[in-house]
């Protein structure tokens, strides 16, 4: 199995390289931590929906948007309808997340990447008046994560508030930390 800098927290991986570096008096080269793309979060959502699946507590499964390939072997990426994850609870309740990870404490709304769309809020709320358990799963800077129900990011719509700050905003459900492959144990905080 080949390491890569997502499979740890970059505040873990860099307390190691830093006591492997005073044991040993040398230099410790390091993968780079990269950016925060988001993906490193959605790897790890993908591998707690295993675990939850093989639990029986909830099937999750990641939506990747529709692609088409057009003349000159070009990928085309289209309009995508789909939050990031979609998926089912044990009891029949459909589940619609949006996944988004940020490097500090605010989550910034109705920008066109790098926060939560309008399109990608206004579908969530839609999930959510149909019926489903919808919202956000936002992890910051890797090491804290919390839920934001469907009718937060309507409030926030509506509101014309721009963000959301981790710290102080009220509503906000704490995900916490999962034992085994369970990293962020979200099913039993998300909340309709």
């Amino acid at each position: 199995m080949s390491w890569k800098s997502t499979d740890v927290r970059p505040d873990l991986a860099r307390r190691i390289f830093a006591d492997l570096a005073a044991q040993t008096g040398k230099t410790v080269m390091r993968p780079s931590l990269g950016s925060n793309d988001g993906r490193g979060f959605q790897d790890r959502i993908v591998r707690t929906a295993s675990a939850y699946r093989a639990l029986k507590v909830l099937k999750l499964e990641k939506v990747d948007p529709p692609t088409r390939i057009i003349p000159g072997n070009k990928i085309l990426f289209m309009e995508n309808p789909w939050p990031d994850f979609v998926g089912v609870f044990h009891d029949g309740r459909m589940l619609a997340i949006e996944a988004k990870s940020t490097a500090d404490g605010r989550l910034p709304f109705d920008v066109k990447s790098g926060g939560v769309t309008s399109k990608q809020a206004r579908l969530l709320i839609d999930w959510g008046r149909m019926g489903a358990i919808s919202g956000i799963l936002w992890e910051c800077a890797g090491t804290r994560c919390c839920w934001v129900p469907w009718i937060l990011v309507e409030d926030a719509l509506n509101s014309g508030k721009r963000s959301f700050d981790f710290d102080v905003q009220f509503g906000l459900f704490p995900v916490l930390a999962g034992k085994g492959l369970i990293e962020w144990d979200f099913a039993c905080v998300v909340v309709d």
